[in-house]
């Protein structure tokens, strides 16, 4: 056994680690399933761990990426130190790499593409997405000195385009926020896109590869979490739309 095996402190991560695992799977639920998976999940290779993420039961899938996430965490945290991430980029790294982890997994083997070394596969992917938050930061950095492009131009405009263009976000960033958290409780994925879009600046085609999906559908959803979002703001902070469109709405109504 080498040194490490000795050391107190190792020995307790490694138990953590188990009573986590273990957990994860209890939470399936059914005894006869937790029979079933229970050693693949918490000490079965990568590639029969990986190979749970398509199972036919949700709950499997479920506990399956959950004990991903636990056992390969120290892949994400290597590339997060080599690239001198803060906790806070540690953990945005940690969620850009597990997001979606089973539909990419199982859009994969629906190709017929194995995942043969699911530890080098993992981080590659953090890797990769390291550096697309490095160039994130960068632009970020690069909009402060000059004037911020229009990262909606790669959708077509809408009315709620235009009402959300209204908002003033220098006194209204915290009621955005908000708006945000309460579309999050109906459409978790639909705010992951806006946040990725908006906030973060990438375009359509790598929020769809970010999120595992098609560019059609993320074009899609986009939309319709355009059109939510807006009916947010309309419902919950009235306040936050300019005097302007009320009186132009006053006007139409005149009109009528």
């Amino acid at each position: 056994m080498s040194q490490a095996g000795f050391d107190p402190a190792v020995i307790e991560r490694e138990q953590h680690l188990a009573r986590r695992l273990a957990a994860a799977v209890q939470r399936i639920g059914n005894p006869d399933v937790i029979e079933r998976v229970q050693q693949t999940l918490t000490s079965g290779s990568a590639t029969e761990l990986f190979g749970r993420l398509t199972d036919a039961d949700a709950s499997v899938v479920s506990a399956a990426h959950e004990c991903v996430m636990l056992r390969f965490a120290y892949v994400v945290a290597v590339a997060a130190r080599t690239f001198g991430f803060d906790a806070d980029q540690r953990d945005d790294l940690v969620q850009r790499t597990f997001l979606g982890l089973p539909a990419v997994v199982a859009r994969s083997a629906a190709r017929g593409v194995a995942i043969s070394n699911p530890d080098g596969w993992l981080r590659q992917r953090a890797y990769l997405i390291a550096r697309q938050m490095r160039r994130e930061e960068r632009s970020i950095r690069a909009r402060d000195i000059r004037a911020e492009p229009d990262v909606t131009a790669a959708l077509p405009t809408s009315p709620e385009d235009a009402l959300l263009g209204t908002v003033d976000a220098s006194r209204t960033r915290e009621r955005i926020d908000e708006a945000l958290r309460l579309l999050a409780a109906e459409q978790p994925v639909w705010t992951e896109l806006l946040r990725l879009h908006y906030r973060e600046g990438l375009q359509l085609d790598e929020v769809a590869a970010r999120l595992g999906r098609s560019h059609g559908t993320v074009r899609n959803d986009a939309q319709k979490a355009r059109a939510r979002l807006a009916a947010i703001i309309r419902e919950r902070f009235p306040d936050l739309l300019p005097p302007r469109l009320d009186r132009s709405s006053e006007g139409d109504d005149a009109t009528r």
